[in-house]
């Protein structure tokens, strides 16, 4: 009996040797991975390394990034059943280098190709990791907004009203890409890079390029009448009617510190004043608002309320439709 306890009691010791023996092993076999291997946790996420930009930028995918909403709708159009198509913005952000943006920098290091409408300041600081992506800059080919006046009424803290006359300066915005030469110009531009990127799909492209131009020129020239008709000004608190105003000859005046909805006694007043001195009852507004307070802005500024599309909708032609609508029905259009 004493002999069988003695030899348990060995196998015990034996065995709790064993497992220390084998804790130690793990134990430095753990710290040699941790040494050669640092946990990712110790990486600073606030910005991308050099060389996790690196790793990604050898694994393209074959896609093309934007940072602009309506380039990528643009893009979408054209390329529909074809290559892929991702929006990385908003190119705001991008240009601040928010640390909720390292994906969108990202996505489009890992991109075959960059479309920006010149507004991405980011590309200099970054043009190291972007060396292997082929760039569209569209502001390099399409006419920049020609020097315009325009009246831009800012409102002050009180009641207070300051008026300006703002003259256009020859930069690119966002909406007066959708003029028609410069849309056709985008258009054509982008078609060329997918066909270069993807030339398999080369008849897609051409053909969706051509049914996109041709669609918009028929809307154009539905609406030629615009320019025949008896010229009303333009009351807004958007920019997104500038090229129309421009394009047929039209007053615009923007109050760009008007919110439709925290309306001001005093705003209004001024507002309605001032639309009487331009013999005009209409008035733009750049976002849907609620039905009761559409009703109520209306009923407050005795105008009639017109809706302006901004063209980061998905369906370009469908915007340009629905802007030129609202137009010929301000100017009184038959």
């Amino acid at each position: 009996m004493s002999i069988h306890i003695s030899n348990k009691l060995l196998s015990n010791r034996n065995l709790t040797i064993i497992s220390i023996v084998c804790i130690v092993v793990g134990f430095i076999f753990v710290s040699l991975l941790t040494f050669y291997f640092p946990r990712e946790s110790r990486i600073n996420l606030s910005s991308l390394n050099s060389i996790s930009i690196q790793s990604i930028s050898k694994q393209k995918n074959n896609q093309i990034a934007t940072t602009d909403l309506s380039i990528y709708n643009i893009t979408k159009a054209i390329a529909k059943d074809g290559i892929s198509i991702i929006y990385a913005g908003p190119v705001d952000k991008l240009n601040q280098d928010y640390e909720t943006t390292n994906n969108a920098f990202a996505q489009i290091f890992a991109s075959t190709a960059l479309i920006t409408s010149g507004q991405d300041n980011w590309i200099e600081r970054k043009k190291n990791e972007i060396d292997q992506i082929q760039i569209l800059n569209l502001s390099q080919s399409i006419k920049l907004r020609p020097k315009y006046a325009t009246i831009d009424i800012g409102f002050g803290t009180q009641s207070g009203q300051k008026n300006s006359e703002n003259f256009g300066q020859e930069i690119l915005d966002y909406n007066y890409i959708m003029n028609e030469s410069n849309l056709k110009t985008t258009i054509e531009n982008i078609a060329e890079l997918l066909i270069k990127l993807d030339s398999k799909n080369k008849d897609l492209y051409l053909k969706n390029q051509i049914e996109l131009i041709t669609q918009i020129s028929n809307i154009e020239k539905q609406y030629s009448i615009i320019s025949l008709c008896n010229k009303s000004p333009i009351i807004t608190n958007s920019t997104n009617l500038n090229y129309l105003a421009q394009k047929y000859n039209l007053e615009i005046s923007i109050f760009s510190g008007f919110d439709p909805l925290k309306t001001d006694s005093n705003q209004i007043k001024y507002i309605k004043d001032f639309a009487k001195s331009k013999n005009t009852n209409s008035f733009f507004v750049d976002k849907k608002i609620p039905l009761i307070d559409y009703n109520n802005l209306k009923s407050s500024l005795g105008m009639e309320i017109y809706f302006i599309s901004d063209y980061v909708y998905p369906d370009i032609a469908d915007t340009l439709s629905k802007n030129l609508e609202n137009l010929k029905k301000s100017q009184n259009c038959q």
